[in-house]
């Protein structure tokens, strides 16, 4: 009797240990195959982002040309012109409380 047992139990042993390896292999298989979808993904998606960042530095060195290219408003220019306008509203606030 006890030697059957033996022989049950070591069965059992090894049927449980042939299937762990294979499921353990399954699930490997599976990660493996989950992890090279999400890594394409991702590549993707930094391939797409390194594009489009090379083309956004591209227009922002062809608008610093531009802004650099056109002549801004000296600022004393810019001065009498404020106060040309700031003195129009006043005459034209002083019209209007005169009434």
């Amino acid at each position: 009797m006890g030697f059957m047992f033996r022989v049950r139990l070591s069965s059992f042993f090894a049927g449980a240990t042939a299937a762990s390896v294979a499921g353990f292999y399954f699930l490997y298989k599976d990660y493996m195959f989950s992890q090279q979808a999400i890594f394409q993904k991702v590549k993707g998606a930094y391939d797409s982002l390194d594009e489009r960042i090379d083309v956004l530095n591209q227009r922002i060195i062809e608008l610093e040309k531009l802004k650099t290219a056109e002549s801004p408003i000296p600022v004393e220019t810019s001065k009498k012109f404020l106060c040309l306008v700031i003195s129009y509203v006043a005459e034209m606030f002083s019209f209007l409380l005169a009434f």
